[in-house]
């Protein structure tokens, strides 16, 4: 029978559906990254499903989604070195948050937070326009994590505009910190690398 859900539902899925509630649990959701190579991946169905059954019975809960299609760290990678986008979506599971994957331009109304994870690609303007129209909607939160831009293409992802737009300076040159010990404790120092 139908399940009457909206949007694209990925294979290997988990649906808790209960008065008019529906949270979908996706496989990439189930399985935590080993902690070193090696390692066996550890079963995290447990949080995964008690946080969507905590969501069902309190009421609405946070709805992150993660941008893919440009070359960005992918929330279901599990293959990462060391603490990656799988790690921060067992987090964000944890605390009762729906975490999915979203393709530009469409952003569903129910996205409450729109998280651009280092993009590699330059973003068609079609795309821009969406980000920008969802990043000016009330209540609505936007995470963009840009690299440094590469010698091969200084024009970067194309989001240095919107950002502009919202108050923020993107500073997309290489930084490095140097972390001075001394008597007193450490200092930082900060060094940009423009390419």
């Amino acid at each position: 029978r139908s399940l009457g859900l909206k949007g694209d539902i990925q294979r290997d899925s988990v649906i808790f559906q209960m008065g008019g509630q529906t949270r979908v649990v996706e496989f990439g959701q189930l399985v935590a990254a080993p902690g070193r190579p090696g390692d066996v991946p550890r079963f995290r169905g447990e949080e995964a499903f008690a946080g969507a059954l905590q969501a069902i019975l309190e009421g609405r809960t946070t709805w992150v989604g993660f941008v893919r299609g440009h070359g960005e760290r992918l929330v279901d990678d599990f293959a990462e070195a060391g603490p990656g986008l799988s790690q921060i979506a067992q987090m964000l599971l944890g605390d009762h948050c729906e975490v999915r994957t979203v393709e530009l331009p469409e952003i569903p109304e129910a996205c409450d937070v729109l998280v651009i994870p280092g993009p590699k690609r330059l973003f068609p303007l079609q795309e821009i326009q969406a980000i920008r129209l969802f990043a000016r909607k009330p209540g609505k939160g936007l995470i963009i994590l840009l690299d440094p831009v590469s010698k091969e293409d200084p024009r970067g992802s194309g989001l240095e505009d919107v950002l502009q737009e919202l108050g923020i300076l993107a500073e997309t040159q290489w930084t490095i910190l140097n972390v001075v010990p001394t008597l007193g404790g450490s200092t930082v120092s900060r060094m940009h690398v423009t390419s």
